[in-house]
């Protein structure tokens, strides 16, 4: 009898383990295991066996969980340095344009004797720049009335100018600031540097002239021309 019972219990004992055995059953098998040590020994093994299953499901559903937050911590590493490179880049872009199209006035640079006058046979004036003058890559004349007011500096002021009145012709050095460093580090020395010359005024623009001049920022100026009175 003691066999054919613990066969019944066995059958149950899955059953009563996870709790969906009738009511019945459970009272048998509780009644069975208090006078059956083998089956009572069964049951507490298959309990553990379920709670050692049940940690391990715990632990793959934490490793998981881990692993879910460590890539979501390495997308935005990965996001953020993508941003900070590209905001980097837009700004050294920035820093790179700036100084690839800014003027930087040069006339504080431009030594006084790297720059002078000469009028030719046909008496036009041109601008001979050595040293520093010579790395300038622009020249603006801005031309001043009487009153020290600035006129609109360019080659077609001529056009504006009032008949009767003298104008001051004031000659401004430009470079980028990129272009004048790189010519700074490849001509350390400014005197291998070759002499500019550009033409300033043609001969039938000068009537309306009394003088060239260069200044720099602390009021220091050269008179590069005058006419003759």
């Amino acid at each position: 009898m003691k066999n054919k019972s613990c066969d019944v219990i066995l059958d149950l004992l899955p059953l009563y383990v996870d709790g969906i055995c009738s009511k019945e059953s459970r009272n048998l098998v509780e009644e069975h295991i208090g006078e059956c040590e083998s089956c009572k020994n069964l049951l507490e093994n298959m309990k553990l066996d379920i709670n050692i299953l049940s940690k391990n499901n715990e632990f793959k559903e934490e490793a998981n969980v881990i692993k879910k937050v460590k890539k979501k911590i390495w997308i935005e590493r990965i996001v953020i340095a993508l941003v900070t490179l590209f905001v980097t880049g837009i700004i050294m872009f920035s820093i790179i344009l700036n100084l690839s199209f800014s003027n930087k006035n040069m006339n504080d640079v431009v030594d006084f004797d790297e720059i002078y006058v000469e009028e030719d046979d046909e008496g036009n004036l041109w601008l001979v720049r050595s040293g520093n003058g010579a790395m300038a890559g622009r020249i603006f004349p801005e031309v001043y009335n009487q009153n020290g007011e600035l006129m609109i500096s360019s080659e077609k002021i001529i056009n504006q100018l009032k008949d009767g009145e003298e104008y001051q012709v004031r000659i401004v050095l430009y470079e980028t600031p990129l272009i004048y460093a790189m010519q700074k580090y490849m001509n350390s020395d400014l005197s291998s540097i070759e002499e500019e010359k550009s033409m300033l005024f043609s001969k039938d623009k000068l009537d309306k002239y009394n003088e060239i001049i260069i200044e720099k920022s602390n009021g220091t100026k050269k008179t590069l021309w005058e006419k003759e009175k």
